[in-house]
């Protein structure tokens, strides 16, 4: 998918492609640009449930290994390019959970050092907020919830809407934040047509 949209541009550029395809909206999961609307049995969210388990990495590069098909070059050059995204849960008695996200363009394990998007389900909108950093306490700042690791694993750039979907719900119930996993369908949704509104606006493109 376009080298994962150009490794997804800065989260600012990624937000006014949300808005473009109307993810400020509620739930319902709208069409974005050149798509066909959702059947309304989409709307059950398979998202929500669980990945697949992952597919058998390409063989990593080794002087003595057989060459590497286009397959695997491909799917190696992916991982390559693949961006460092980090997440956290934000839970706070006073207000519904937030989802943040951040790309860590270095690489280098500091998503702390670039832009980041808060997200707030409440009353069927999504509320995006644009950070310019925030500080990605532990255990969120160890690692990114996806990288190229993911894409060597098995999970395609496209999927990475539902990937990121599953890891916010995962999160969710694992903190105890909720009693069920239908009660992060918010959260799971806004996820989603966030990181297909970024695939769907490669380059910050308009």
């Amino acid at each position: 998918m376009r080298a994962l949209s150009r490794a997804l541009p800065r989260l600012p550029a990624a937000l006014m492609a949300f808005a473009l395809a109307g993810c400020e909206g509620g739930f319902d999961l709208p069409a974005l640009p050149g798509q066909a609307a959702p059947e309304e049995a989409t709307v059950e969210n398979p998202a929500i449930e669980t990945l697949p388990e992952p597919e058998t990495a390409p063989a990593e590069t080794d002087p003595g290994a057989a060459p590497l098909d286009d397959t695997e070059q491909q799917i190696a050059r992916a991982a390559a390019e693949a961006p460092h995204i980090y997440m956290a849960i934000q839970p706070d008695g006073s207000r519904p959970i937030s989802v943040i996200f951040a790309i860590d363009e270095s690489r280098d394990n500091t998503p702390s050092n670039d832009p980041a998007i808060r997200l707030t389900p409440e009353a069927g909108d999504c509320n995006p907020q644009p950070l310019q950093r925030f500080d990605f306490p532990p255990p969120y700042g160890a690692a990114p919830v996806f990288s190229g690791d993911q894409i060597l694993r098995g999970i395609p750039g496209e999927r990475l809407p539902e990937f990121m979907a599953v890891a916010v719900t995962d999160e969710i119930v694992s903190r105890g934040l909720v009693t069920d996993r239908e009660d992060t369908w918010p959260h799971n949704v806004c996820t989603r047509k966030f990181w297909e509104a970024q695939l769907a606006n490669p380059a910050g493109q308009s």
